[in-house]
């Protein structure tokens, strides 16, 4: 893949996952948030570089959404609302990290589950649907996912991935 497309990718992921989440405390200036992203942009590289759709396990998947969040909280911290990134947030990088580079070709990049927000989860019919942008609780994340996972293949999907990427239009992002 061209070192730009890859660039886009990166800062697509992380700036749609940033975009309605509050994740900074007053007083961080741009420095700090182009640190951040940065710093969000090398861990998301190194996940999907190793990252293997074959290989990927439920635990690993919500490990990895953990380890985002705590080395994103180790390194800016001081700069951040609650001093941490929430799982909602982390999960929507990664996924959407992962979704890009799957819909450009590398299959096992494919995201082991959709990349959850709101419009999502409204598409889905995820009853009482979480604010993603809050979400801290991995078993909460888990039901969510599941339950995307059974709408997909009730709406003859492979899953929740293929459903999503084929589901999602621009009025998803104003939801």
């Amino acid at each position: 893949m061209h070192q730009f497309i890859h660039r886009m990718i990166l800062r697509n992921a992380v700036n749609a996952a940033l975009q309605h989440a509050g994740v900074y405390a007053a007083g961080a200036d741009a420095q700090l948030k182009r640190e951040f992203k940065e710093g969000a942009k090398k861990w998301l590289t190194e996940f999907g570089n190793k990252y293997d759709r074959k290989t990927i396990t439920e635990t690993s998947w919500c490990d990895a959404i953990a380890d985002l969040s705590t080395h994103l909280a180790d390194g800016y911290g001081d700069y951040l609302n609650d001093a941490r990134v929430r799982i909602g947030v982390s999960q929507k990088m990664i996924s959407l990290y992962l979704k890009y580079r799957w819909l450009l070709g590398e299959e096992a990049k494919r995201p082991l589950y959709a990349v959850v927000d709101r419009g999502i989860m409204l598409s889905a019919k995820v009853f009482n649907p979480p604010n993603w942008t809050k979400l801290d609780d991995m078993k909460e994340y888990l039901k969510v996912v599941k339950k995307i996972e059974e709408y997909a293949q009730k709406q003859k999907s492979l899953d929740g991935a293929e459903w999503e990427a084929n589901q999602w239009t621009d009025e998803d992002e104003a939801r």
